[in-house]
């Protein structure tokens, strides 16, 4: 597919739906509840766009369409793809915009292979989150045009190390997982690999985090918003997932 031109000049973007709407809602997904209010006030300045805050907007029921999602990873607590697919089994159609302050092809190539819609660097916020939410909402991928020529290109030569860059792809996610209390039984269940794997992750986590007890990497709990996904009819046939309730 051509990438098509949209009215201001310094976006690219690439069709994916077709989508016409005349409005839309987005739907902030922040740990920082100051960051989340700055994100409402950027969003807030386009009349056509509803905003509404994850946890409220989770725990009220709704469904709304089109719905993008705009999600933070900065400070995340669910590995990427398991938010990813958590929005997706429960708001399918939805679309998603991640932030990140990760800006290269490679890891953009990365994401669009997990199912994101746009992408944003923090530095590039103010200025484009309203153009991107509406592109996104009207059926277009929204990404810079520094990367128009070569993000949608599927190298198998990705980088597979996100996230903290001494620790590997899987390795972070091991770790997210363990800050979430999950045990190396779970773990192993969830990602679908052998325990005694998942304990030499763990171990190599701890040497490269010079702790040595699964206390010492101890974070926040996941927020509601999260929570009611959770334990809804969508995630229960993943019982694994229900340990970041405990």
């Amino acid at each position: 597919m051509k990438w098509q031109a949209l009215s201001k000049p310094n976006i690219a973007a690439k069709r994916f739906g077709g989508l016409a709407a005349s409005n839309c809602t987005a739907c902030i997904i922040e740990n920082n509840r100051m960051a989340a209010e700055y994100l409402a006030g950027i969003l807030g300045q386009d009349s056509r766009i509803d905003v509404r805050f994850f946890d409220q907007f989770v725990n009220s029921g709704a469904r709304e369409s089109p719905l993008v999602f705009c999600l933070d990873q900065a400070g995340a607590l669910l590995p990427l793809r398991t938010s990813l697919k958590l929005l997706k089994l429960s708001y399918p159609g939805s679309r998603c915009i991640l932030l990140d302050a990760e800006s290269s092809s490679e890891y953009l190539s990365l994401l669009l292979d997990w199912g994101i819609h746009g992408f944003l660097t923090h530095a590039n916020v103010k200025e484009w989150l309203g153009e991107a939410v509406w592109s996104v909402a009207k059926g277009v991928m929204w990404v810079h045009p520094e990367f128009a020529n070569n993000v949608f290109h599927k190298s198998q030569d990705v980088p597979r190390r996100i996230g903290c860059e001494s620790l590997t792809r899987r390795e972070n996610e091991i770790l997210h997982l363990v800050t979430n209390h999950f045990s190396n039984k779970e773990i192993s269940r969830f990602l679908e690999i052998e325990e005694s794997t998942v304990k030499f992750h763990v171990s190599n986590i701890f040497a490269k985090r010079n702790v040595s007890r699964r206390e010492d990497l101890a974070t926040s709990r996941i927020s509601e918003g999260w929570r009611t996904l959770l334990l809804a009819e969508t995630a229960a046939s993943n019982p694994t997932l229900r340990s970041l309730l405990r």
